[in-house]
């Protein structure tokens, strides 16, 4: 089978069964990428910066994931992103400007 095609069966799998887990917490989930049996995702929502993101990625979406392409995925990591807006936001916080 093609990585093309375990990927299109992985996103399908997400939006169908994993998604709308957390989107009952008012969140959502963008796939990054799909390499080399990982899969990257990015929490979205009420999920963005959750303290919880990395848990919820764990034992929600990795082990769903995981079990479900068992010997094809062996892993989910969860991608956190700054904005150069937030960055740049924290910076003048953290100068006292």
């Amino acid at each position: 089978m093609s990585d093309k095609d375990l990927n299109i069966r992985v996103e399908d799998f997400i939006k169908s069964k994993v998604e709308p887990i957390i989107s009952s917490h008012g969140g959502k989930i963008n796939i990054k990428s799909i390499e080399d049996g990982v899969v990257t995702i990015a929490l979205a929502g009420n999920c963005s910066y959750c303290p919880s993101a990395q848990i919820t990625t764990e034992e929600i979406v990795k082990s769903k994931v995981v079990e479900e392409f068992k010997g094809e995925i062996i892993d989910v990591r969860l991608y956190t992103d700054i904005s150069d807006k937030m960055w740049e936001y924290a910076k003048t916080f953290l100068r006292h400007e």
